[in-house]
């Protein structure tokens, strides 16, 4: 029982990564690009530590990291919006993308690890080998879960180079074929904002040939009423002529007919 004590009292803190600390980590990480300069990493620990509240080691926000990068690539959606908005989604997407073009050409790696189930603590007593057997086990499950709230425990930023080599020979992402799906989905929303652009282009098109031709019946409609309007008026002043020659033709007529009956009077 005393060593199982022991045991628990050395374990070392873990901290919790949220939706937000996440976005956090991979802004800063995005501006700070540590996959050239690793000692990036300790200034991003001190500052998510002093804006959270929360003791971040480096090794903890760069596995933090290689995690979030190995979901991405490995397009597993469902670990990675297991909360959060959808803005907070399609911005932590976006960095993603970023980071593992940054990382490119880099001796940074990032790998996806099968998750292990940390064993669950018996109700009854306990051997000291035991509760080491356990300890060790939910440090490695700690260090390797890549839930988005699972818990990342702080280690040691001089671990073995034996650890290290065990690490490394994990499970890989492919840089060449990521880098070719990322420029793939890169030329595919190349083409179809090329479409989208040529779309609105022809619609553009469209409208402004609608209200030219608008616009020119328009000026027939007007042009043809203009032109009944001078027919009409020509029409008018024809039957107003017409009117006048009548008249004056009538006035002669009866003058003749004075002159004849004034004659006859005679």
């Amino acid at each position: 029982m005393a060593a199982a004590s022991r045991a628990t009292e050395n374990a070392p803190a873990r901290v919790y990564f949220s939706v937000s600390t996440d976005l956090s980590l991979l802004r800063d990480v995005q501006a700070s690009d540590p996959f050239r300069d690793p000692a990036q990493w300790t200034r991003i620990a001190e500052r998510l530590s002093s804006d959270t509240g929360k003791p971040f080691a480096a090794r903890a926000v760069r596995d933090r990291c290689q995690n979030l990068m190995a979901l991405y690539a490995a397009n597993d959606r469902k670990n990675l919006r297991k909360s959060g908005t959808e803005e907070e989604y399609n911005e932590r997407d976006h960095i993603l993308q970023d980071l593992i073009c940054l990382a490119d050409g880099t001796n940074f790696t990032f790998k996806v690890r099968a998750h292990r189930r940390a064993p669950t603590a018996p109700r009854g007593p306990r051997s000291a080998a035991a509760t080491r057997r356990a300890a060790e086990a939910v440090r490695n499950d700690a260090a390797d879960s890549i839930g988005l709230l699972s818990p990342l425990e702080e280690e040691d930023e001089n671990s073995s180079s034996g650890i290290e080599t065990a690490r490394k020979k994990d499970l890989e992402v492919d840089h060449e074929f990521l880098l070719k799906r990322m420029k793939h989905e890169a030329e595919m929303q190349r083409r179809e904002h090329a479409i989208e652009s040529r779309r609105l282009a022809l619609e553009e098109s469209r409208l402004e040939w609608e209200k030219q031709r608008t616009l020119l019946e328009q000026q027939a409609r007007d042009e043809e009423r203009r032109r009944q309007l001078e027919r009409e008026e020509e029409e008018r002043r024809a039957r107003a002529e017409e009117r006048r020659t009548y008249a004056a033709q009538q006035q002669a007529f009866l003058n003749i007919l004075e002159g004849i009956l004034s004659r006859l009077n005679q």
